[in-house]
């Protein structure tokens, strides 16, 4: 052998069959790289037409497949020819002589030279391990076919992509996965490895400890990543990857190193857990916890050119694995809060619709009731159009109050908007229950029409701050009498005439003409005493305020004339039977603010702009209720921080807080819980058992919302 290094100067060498002795090639530019891989002295020696050099310098996938073979089948044929592959190069780096057998097992061999030792600081291996005997096929995958290790992939680099929808409950195998030996966990899977690579200590940095307390997962890079595979895990010898394949967020290394007895093998980038990868479970299951629909996800990794499972995959992982989970979380919060009220015989709750799209087009309607001392969601129920005939709000109402009794809970006041509907439902269906207004909706109603009046009269629009300003006042402190709650509002009537104190009856000439006026426009004549037509007052005979306001401008503007047309459109207005009835429903002070924070997160998990199904609207609502529930503890514990910001309706800037941190741990624990369960091979109910069990669904989910058979496809 030519090689400066190499003793090899005969093929009587006892034991090496397959030593031969191959002369330089012809070509000018393969020759020039071969004499510059022998290490000599140019200037004292030149190459000849009989310079050879060993097969010692070679790996196996240089030689041709064919020679192989017929050496392998009759290794004792010291005659028989091995060619080189067209464009082989010596490895001229590669230590020779001491073995005796060319086909010693591959482990035995030291690494070659360009592999330094690490630092002598070890990590013991800490790795999750499952039993499983397949792995999943996730629809989309990338694979990239005999891609050689030192040419390094591109992001741009053309792959193969696949979206097939998978049957049953489990994935099915690929024929290249069934050749594949899947092992127990992440890591490098080998046939022809010892189990003493996994026994192993990691060669790592002080700071791993650090990183690893406060990260589980990284993004890499792929030629990044690939750049690892240079050498064979197993043995140090020159590796080759041969694919790549992406099972939805993991993917799979499948390599083959240019030993003599080459190892292959395989490494994956997640735990396998019954057949399923780690990764794919976890990052799904984030998605739906975090607020992230899968058109987002799809956007964010095709941005980033990153795998990822598809639509079919990432709704049936949920649906079988979190979703479950889910359900006994929220089940578990909700029995919880409602058995620590179920000795409390006055709790007072609120509750509210909340449409999933704007306007008649809205196809479900969720009704949630909150603990107005707490915060916390007690329950909630979702109507789809096409079950429920009439006003989805109403029926929801209906069913959420329904499942709060069967819970056995004892509600004292109920508080919601001003809908007339729900008021008959709680006045006929509930009588043991209070109903109220809330006075935030009441308010905005209030503003409004007064505003619509000031845009005829426009000294009206100098009194609406001051008139819902008074309602506030009046609600508060009237402690629950509906009839001082009315008299104190309507001595805004006599105030803006600056009038402070008053006999029982003020405007009973003024009353007597307005009830005339109004039996002209009925078909059926009202005929009653002025002291019984609104305003009256018994208890209330002069103004709440100390200090006397004669002949002072309210806010700029000057005390109103009795009889004037804007003091008649506001008397004709704030008499009104409707209104004034509406008014007493308010006497409590109770408002649905929580409700509205309620509604704000629940856009996070379930936007307008975007359509679900059944089951994924009901899990949106438990998640939100979840973190809604997990954040009302210790009020000492949360970091407020206040700041000013812009109201529009006010124009003007106020004062608002704003939590700091909020408590998210309950998404790793459903997380955790759900990886668990599938560990152990638990036993799991269909989603559609599960919420018919906790009464969230109650009637057969129709096909679709108009009811009608779709059309075929042929015309």
């Amino acid at each position: 052998c030519s090689n400066r290094s190499c003793r090899d100067k005969t093929s009587a060498h006892p034991g090496r069959d397959f030593l031969r002795y191959i002369f330089l090639p012809k070509d000018p530019t393969t020759r020039e790289n071969w004499v510059k891989r022998m290490k000599r002295d140019l200037t004292t020696w030149k190459p000849s037409q009989s310079t050879k050099i060993c097969t010692d310098h070679f790996f196996e996938s240089d030689f041709r497949d064919e020679d192989l073979m017929r050496y392998r089948d009759n290794p004792q044929n010291l005659r028989r020819q091995i060619r080189l592959k067209p464009g082989s190069i010596p490895n001229t780096e590669r230590e020779t002589g001491r073995f005796k057998d060319p086909f010693q097992p591959t482990e035995q061999r030291p690494p070659p030279k360009e592999r330094l030792p690490l630092p002598a600081v070890s990590l013991p291996a800490v790795s999750t391990t499952y039993e499983t005997d397949t792995a999943p096929i996730l629809p989309s995958s990338n694979c990239y076919d005999d891609t050689m290790i030192d040419d390094s992939l591109t992001p741009g680099s053309d792959h193969e992509s696949s979206d097939e929808e998978q049957s049953g409950s489990d994935y099915a195998m690929s024929s290249e996965e069934e050749e594949d030996n899947y092992g127990a966990g992440s890591g490098f899977d080998s046939d022809d490895a010892d189990n003493g690579l996994y026994e192993e200590e990691y060669v790592v940095h002080e700071s791993v400890n650090t990183f690893m307390s406060s990260a589980s997962w990284v993004f890499v890079s792929i030629p990044l990543l690939l750049s690892l595979f240079r050498f064979c895990p197993q043995c140090g010898a020159h590796n080759k990857v041969t694919k790549i394949m992406a099972h939805g967020f993991a993917i799979a290394i499948h390599y083959k190193c240019y030993a003599i007895c080459p190892h292959v093998g395989v490494w994956r980038s997640s735990d396998i857990v019954q057949g399923k990868y780690v990764i794919n479970l976890l990052f799904c299951g984030a998605a739906i916890l975090c607020g992230l629909s899968y058109n987002v996800l799809e956007s964010v990794m095709t941005c980033l050119s990153v795998p990822y499972a598809c639509a079919t995959s990432f709704y049936k992982l949920n649906r079988i694995n979190l979703y479950p989970i889910i359900v006994g979380k929220w089940a578990s919060i909700r029995d919880a809060t409602i058995n620590s009220l179920k000795d409390d015989t006055e709790v007072d709750v609120a509750g509210d619709g909340h449409y999933d799209s704007p306007g008649w087009c809205a196809k479900y309607c969720t009704y949630s009731i909150m603990h107005m001392k707490s915060g916390a969601i007690l329950d909630f129920f979702i109507c789809q159009k096409s079950m429920y005939k009439g006003d989805l709000e109403t029926a929801a109402c209906k069913e959420v109050l329904t499942n709060l009794a069967a819970y056995g809970l004892k509600i004292r006041n109920f508080v919601s908007d001003e809908n007339t509907k729900i008021a008959k439902l709680v006045r006929t269906c509930f009588t043991n229950i209070v109903h109220n207004y809330d006075i935030w909706h009441k308010a905005r109603l209030l503003k409004k029409k007064l505003s619509k009046m000031a845009l005829k009269l426009p000294k009206i629009s100098d009194l609406i701050t001051p008139l819902v300003n008074h309602f506030w006042y009046s609600s508060k402190v009237c402690n629950g009498n509906p009839r001082i709650l009315v008299e104190r509002f309507h001595s805004a009537l006599l105030h803006l005439c600056n009038r402070h104190s008053w006999t029982k009856d003020p405007f009973k000439p003024l009353k007597l003409d307005l009830q005339a006026e109004r039996n002209k426009q009925r078909i059926k004549q009202i005929n009653q005493p002025s002291d019984k037509l609104y305003p009256y007052f018994e208890s209330e005979n002069k103004c709440g305020h100390k200090s006397k306001a004669k002949s002072r401008k309210l806010k700029g503007v000057k005390w109103l004339e009795h009889g004037s047309t804007e003091f008649m459109a506001l008397f004709k207005y704030l008499t009104e039977s409707r209104l004034v009835n509406s008014i007493k429903m308010c006497c409590n002070f109770l408002h649905t603010g929580g409700l509205e924070v309620y509604h704000n997160v629940r856009l996070k998990f379930l936007p307008k702009r975007s359509s679900y199904s059944l089951t994924r609207m009901i899990m949106g609502a438990m998640v939100t209720a979840i973190e809604i529930n997990s954040n009302i503890g210790n009020d000492s514990e949360k970091k407020i921080k206040e700041f000013w910001a812009y109201s529009k309706s006010q124009k003007k800037y106020v004062r608002k807080s704003r939590e700091l941190r909020k408590d998210y741990s309950y998404r790793k624990e459903i997380l955790k819980d759900m990886l668990l369960s599938i560990a152990e091979k638990r036993e799991k109910k269909s989603i559609s058992e599960l919420l018919g069990n906790e009464r969230y669904i109650k009637r057969p989910i129709p096909v679709n919302v108009s009811g009608l058979k779709i059309p075929s496809a042929r015309f």
